[in-house]
């Protein structure tokens, strides 16, 4: 996610001149995006009932603005809706 693997790092400081085991630590130990992207997401609530009729629970979603925009009415929204 934007730099390269604490191996490599390791192995950088044998062939480059002034990287060493300071860059290594500051740079892999401490990244913020490698703690961000280790996070777990809660699971979702599976003991829910779906919907006994029509339009009781409705998922929906908006996405846009869109480029290139539609061909011939030329929107620049897509809005998704699901019934569940």
């Amino acid at each position: 996610m934007g730099h390269i693997s604490p191996n490599a790092i390791h192995k950088l400081k044998f062939v480059v001149e002034g990287v060493g085991e300071t860059l290594y630590n500051l740079t892999i130990k401490n990244c913020t995006v490698c703690a961000q992207s280790k996070q777990t997401w809660k699971s979702f609530n599976k003991d829910r009932e779906g919907a006994s009729q029509l339009c009781e629970i409705v998922h929906a979603d908006l996405m846009g603005p869109i480029t290139p925009s539609t061909f011939m009415t030329k929107h620049l929204y897509i809005m998704c809706v699901v019934d569940d």
